[in-house]
Order: C-alpha cells, then structure tokens, then sequence
C-alpha cells in the first residue's frame, strides 16, 4: 500500500496516511530503536526486532495488535477503530503494515488525541471511559500504559454533544512486558498497580467538571 505523510509516532511504530482513502492510516514498524538507558549512562541502538523479542517476546507488533483487536469482547471492540487490517502481502515482503480507519468527527475533522485536545467535560464520554476499564479488569485485558498521558485515546464527537473515547494503541492489553526500568511489570499484580496509577491521572488531568447537562467538552 502507498503510504502518504506521517501522521503520528510512537516508540516503534510511524502511522501514515493513505493518499488513495483519506478514511484510513497505516502503521509501519520502524527498523531500529535507540533507547536510553539513564541507570547506565549509556545509549543502545538495536534492531527493532530483537528488541521487541526482549521487550515482548513478539517480532512484530502489527500481528500482533491486529491479533489483539480481532480476539477483543465486544464490549471492548466498539471501542477500538471500525476497520483493522493487516496486508497480507506486505508480510510477505517482511514488512508488514497494519491499516486502520481514522476516526473522524461529526464536522468532518479528523478526530484528536485525549493530549492534543486537552481535557473533555462530557458525561457520556466518561461513563464510557469507565466501561472501557471495568471491561479490561473483567477480561483481564488491562494493559498499564492504554490511558497513560492521553496519547493513546482518541476523542471522536459523533454529534455536538455525543463524544466517545476510541483506543488507538492496544498492543499491550492482556500481557506482560520487560521494562529494563520498571522490571516488575512482568508481575500481573504490578501491572494492575500501574493501570489504576495511570487511569485516576488520566481521570485528574483531563476530566474538566463542566455542567452534567450540557455535556459539551470544554
């Protein structure tokens, strides 16, 4: 698939448009990742590869949020982007691309992160964003970084008054990870810790008390 502008960027992964659908976004794994290692006072540049097979015991993290999404409950799904695919034949030229829809708002604008928009007063947007964490700890799919600083939940407004949170990076829910710095997120018990830790900032960072009935974000 021809990928257009780069949209956005996380530790591993570029996301890109699609020139031929404005509706969708690609991610594509980078091939390197420098990451510093301030305990040690040193920079490490591996391949992305091996690092993730420390990191997560995985190779490619396009299989393996496709995998994620498609196995999700669907009380979690609806809450995910409506169209996930992953192109079959550029796992066949060993790199994959997993493409996505982009969530739009009712005025036609691409939607915004959770950091980019800046807080939300909307009730209904947090009741829902309650129903995704009761989900996660029911299903026992919580991952500690989905709320963490806001950059992984869109805010997508259906209608002036209608907003909804969608999960735009669900990579990690359900699974353990190795953290050179933080080496106790293997442990369940430490993950739930971080979960809740992130979910009340979250909560005290972008929760603005507007009015209940207006339900408009500020």
């Amino acid at each position: 698939m021809k990928r257009g502008d780069k949209i956005g960027s996380g530790l591993y992964r570029d996301c890109f448009e699609v020139p031929e659908n404005p509706n969708l976004c690609v991610k594509v794994q980078r091939d390197r990742v420098t990451r510093e290692i301030p305990e040690l006072g040193i920079s490490v540049d591996v391949r992305m590869e091996i690092f993730l097979l420390l990191k997560f015991g995985e190779l490619d993290l396009n299989i393996l949020e496709y995998e994620t999404i498609s196995s999700l409950p669907d009380c979690l799904r609806q809450f995910t982007p409506s169209i996930v695919h992953l192109d079959e034949d550029s796992i066949m030229q060993e790199k994959s691309q997993l493409i996505m829809s982009r969530p739009r708002d009712f005025d036609g604008a691409y939607s915004r992160t959770m950091q980019e928009y800046g807080g939300v007063a909307n009730v209904d947007f947090w009741d829902q964003v309650d129903l995704v964490a009761e989900s996660m700890l029911r299903y026992d799919l919580f991952s500690p970084d989905i709320f963490y600083r806001g950059q992984n939940i869109i805010v997508q407004r259906d209608t002036p008054t209608t907003y909804r949170p969608v999960l735009i990076d669900t990579k990690h829910m359900g699974r353990a990870m190795f953290h050179v710095r933080q080496p106790w997120l293997i442990f369940k018990s430490e993950r739930l810790r971080a979960f809740h830790k992130n979910l009340d900032e979250f909560k005290g960072r972008f929760h603005l008390r507007g009015e209940r009935e207006n339900k408009v974000a500020a």
